[in-house]
């Protein structure tokens, strides 16, 4: 993708693209001369579905570089945004946007997918190596907001998974090669599914791979 692609994310057709792709990195507003063309356009939109395909198919890993190519373009024009064509033309405030940072963080990142309506909640992280902490907090789910907080050290990784309201569950995957499993401090032989089923407000889980 690399060709298709420069510091401010994807193009949303490419075939007018500049052999040198660094000339477009830099304000569309300033060098633009004629009327605006989508063909040689760099769009969020495009990036962000690029992140999420990324994330789910490739890993943490692979999506990550696109979701820092849409935050090259946060604050580039007008603070606090992210433009319809980047880094700073069209719409300055486009909603969609926001795509490219909460499904591929929230659904494959933290690897939350909730089912309310039973109170049930499977979290599948898969953090990027080069993290060794993240959080996610207060995600609202149904009637109860989810907390994650993750921790790396060497070998071990930590997770703390709370809810703010009682009889919620998780069931949380673990990934493949875990060596040793502890369950709110407690040391477990390894579950043969993969599975472990939390059901405590406030639950620990450590990993050491």
């Amino acid at each position: 993708m690399g060709y298709f692609t420069n510091k401010y994310g994807l193009y949303i057709v490419g075939i007018a693209r500049p052999d040198d792709i660094t000339l477009e990195e830099g304000s569309v507003a300033h060098r633009l001369e004629s009327e605006f063309n989508y063909n040689e356009a760099i769009m969020t939109i495009a990036t962000a579905g690029l992140a999420i395909a990324e994330t789910k198919y490739n890993g943490a890993d692979s999506g990550l570089k696109y979701i820092h190519q849409i935050l090259n373009n946060f604050s580039f024009a007008t603070p606090g945004t992210t433009y319809e064509v980047n880094p700073d033309y069209g719409m300055f405030v486009q909603a969609w946007n926001v795509q490219g940072f909460n499904i591929p963080l929230i659904r494959y990142i933290f690897g939350v997918k909730p089912y309310a309506f039973r109170k049930q909640i499977t979290v599948k992280p898969d953090m990027p190596s080069e993290w060794n902490f993240a959080q996610l907090d207060n995600l609202l789910i149904g009637d109860s907001k989810l907390s994650i907080d993750f921790k790396r050290k060497g070998k071990k990784q930590l997770y703390k998974i709370t809810f703010s309201q009682d009889q919620w569950t998780v069931d949380f995957l673990l990934p493949g090669g875990v060596q040793s499993l502890k369950v709110n401090g407690s040391e477990i032989i390894l579950p043969e599914d993969g599975k472990v089923t939390l059901n405590k407000k406030e639950n620990s889980i450590e990993i050491i791979k």
